[in-house]
C-alpha cells in the first residue's frame, strides 16, 4: 500500500531510514527501521518478522506492523536499540548524552516498558538498573543528590545522574517495580511518592509524556497515606539524634575552643525545629548538605567534628533507610531488601 494511501499515519522524523526492512506503526506514527536491529535484542520481534504472512500490509514495499505501544515509548526504545546500541547503553552513558539525551527517569521507564513487553531483556535490565540506582539512593555516595523545588507539589531531583521529577516519576517507578518484579526499589519509590503534599494526586493519577495517566493502585495509595505520619516521626527522630549536642562522642576530637562546635550543632537543631516537617520527609535520609565539603564551613564545625558528624549521620541514614519497608507495611515477598 503506498504511503499516500495510509490515512491518519505520519512518518517519524527521526526514524525513517532508506535501507530498511520494516515499518512499525504506533499511535498513528510510522517508524521505518532495520529488522535486524530489533531481532537481535528481542525474540518477540524476531518471531514476529519471521512469521510474517504474504499479503499483509506494506508501506512502499516494506512490511508494516501495527503495535499497541505509545509512539513516545516506542521512539525512546528505538533510540536505545537503533541509534545508541545496547552495548554502549549497557556500558556507560557517554554516547547516550552525546546524542543530546538526558538520563531522565521517565525516558528510562519508557524504554523498560517496551523492552519488557517484547522480551528485550538486556535493554530492559540496563534501563531498570539505572532507575534502581536513582531511586534506591544512598546520600553518602559520591555522585551526589541535587534537589530543586518548583511549584508546590513538584520537585526535581538529580540522583546518580538521573533526573527525577516528583511525584510523577515516583508513581511510575512504583508501578514499574511491580510490573517487572524489581521489588527492591519499592520502599524508596513509595518514599518519594510521599514527598508531594497532596497525596490524593497519587490516586487521581498524573499524565505521562505519552498522554497515559499513571496512578498508584488503591493498596499502594493506602500505604503512602499510612506512612506519612510514620515518616514524619522517623524524620524527627533522625534529626534529633543527628543534631544532639549532648552526644559528646561527636566532639571528642574537637580542635577549636570548647563549646563552639556544640553551639553550632544546637543551632542546626533549632533550624530543623523551625522547618515544616512535611517539607523534610524527602530529606529523611538524604540531607545532601551534610555530605558537602563546604557544609562544615557554613555551619561552623571544625574539620574533626565534621568528620565525626559524617560518620554519625551515615549510620543514622542507614538505620532510617532500613525502616522504610516497615513504614509502608511491605511484606517479605514485596521487598528483597536486607
Amino acid at each position: 500500500m503506498p504511503q499516500s494511501d495510509i490515512k491518519g499515519v505520519t512518518r517519524d522524523d527521526e526514524f525513517w531510514a532508506d535501507d530498511v526492512h520494516v515499518v512499525l506503526i504506533a499511535q498513528g506514527t510510522a517508524f521505518r527501521v532495520r529488522k535486524e536491529a530489533l531481532s537481535s535484542v528481542s525474540p518477540v520481534f524476531a518471531d514476529m518478522f519471521k512469521n510474517a504472512q504474504p499479503g499483509e500490509e506494506t508501506w512502499d514495499g516494506c512490511p508494516m506492523v501495527r503495535l499497541s505501544d505509545s509512539a513516545v515509548d516506542l521512539r525512546r526504545f528505538l533510540n536505545v536499540v537503533v541509534k545508541v546500541g545496547i552495548d554502549a547503553f549497557e556500558e556507560d552513558c557517554t554516547r547516550w548524552r552525546s546524542r543530546g539525551n538526558e538520563l531522565v527517569c521517565s525516558v528510562l521507564a519508557s524504554v523498560v516498558r517496551v523492552a519488557h513487553k517484547y522480551q528485550a531483556d538486556r535493554v530492559a535490565n540496563a534501563a531498570a538498573d539505572r532507575i534502581e540506582k536513582a531511586v534506591d539512593y544512598a546520600p553518602w555516595r559520591q555522585d551526589g543528590r541535587d534537589l530543586e523545588k518548583h511549584a508546590p507539589g513538584k520537585i526535581t531531583l538529580l540522583n546518580a545522574g538521573v533526573k527525577i521529577t516528583l511525584p510523577q516519576d515516583a508513581v511510575e517507578a512504583v508501578n514499574l517495580a511491580r510490573i517487572i518484579n524489581r521489588r527492591a526499589w519499592l520502599p524508596h519509590a513509595l518514599h518519594l511518592c510521599c514527598s508531594v503534599g497532596d497525596l490524593d494526586t497519587l490516586r487521581r493519577g498524573i499524565t505521562r509524556d505519552d498522554g497515559q495517566v499513571e496512578a498508584l493502585s488503591e493498596d499502594d495509595y493506602a500505604r503512602c497515606k499510612r506512612a506519612v505520619p510514620l515518616l514524619e516521626a522517623l524524620c524527627c527522630e533522625t534529626a534529633l539524634r543527628t543534631y544532639d549536642p549532648s552526644n559528646k562522642y561527636l566532639f571528642r576530637r574537637c580542635i577549636v575552643k570548647a563549646g563552639l562546635c556544640e553551639g553550632a550543632v544546637k543551632g542546626l537543631l533549632v533550624a530543623f525545629a523551625l522547618k515544616d516537617i512535611q517539607a523534610n520527609i524527602l530529606n529523611l535520609s538524604c540531607e545532601n548538605a551534610r555530605y558537602d565539603p563546604q557544609y562544615r564551613l557554613h555551619v561552623g564545625l571544625c574539620s574533626q567534628c565534621h568528620g565525626g558528624m559524617l560518620e554519625h549521620v551515615k549510620s543514622l541514614d542507614r538505620m532510617a533507610i532500613r525502616k522504610l519497608p516497615a513504614c509502608f507495611a511491605l511484606d517479605r515477598e514485596d521487598t528483597l531488601m536486607n
